[in-house]
């Protein structure tokens, strides 16, 4: 009686391990990201947290054929609520043809040019940008961290939308 006793216990125990024992690498976490712009199925998208742009994109049919990715980072990992626009042609270039800085589509390299604007700055531009999707306005661009009225001052008259 005694053995079979410990025999059920340890077969109860057993069970309750083998169903308590799923780890983080069996589940998947999902996210929700918003894809506008050049690709052929805009749209909101559920994908795992471990996807990257260029898969969200293959997910949406692919780039069009008038879409402009020389200034995006295809194989960026995806977060949720992200906001991704991808560009026509037109859209992506980054000086305008008044000789402006389109602060929509410049890279870090270029935004880091801007008067008072330093690396980390340039870095918080492209991220704000995109979390966000595209500055509205060159005002917008006061909604950066680290951009404020003085800093806008220096730079409004070297930046376009």
């Amino acid at each position: 009686m005694k053995r079979f006793f410990l025999l059920l216990v340890t077969i109860i125990g057993l069970t309750l391990v083998c169903n308590r024992s799923t780890t983080k690498a069996d589940s998947i976490d999902y996210i929700y990201v918003d894809l506008k712009g050049a690709v052929e199925y805009p749209g909101v998208y559920r994908v795992s947290d471990q996807t990257r742009l260029f898969q969200l994109i293959e997910m949406a049919g692919g780039l069009r054929n008038d879409s402009y990715t020389r200034n995006i980072n295809l194989s960026v990992h995806l977060e949720d609520e992200l906001v991704i626009y991808i560009p026509f042609i037109g859209e992506g270039e980054v000086i305008s043809e008044n000789g402006l800085i389109n602060i929509n589509t410049a890279s870090l390299e270029v935004l880091d040019s801007l008067p008072s604007i330093g690396s980390v700055t340039a870095s918080n531009i492209i991220e704000y940008r995109s979390k966000n999707g595209y500055f509205q306005s060159i005002e917008d661009i006061m909604k950066v961290s680290g951009i404020g009225q003085a800093i806008f001052d220096q730079i409004k008259e070297f930046i376009t939308v």
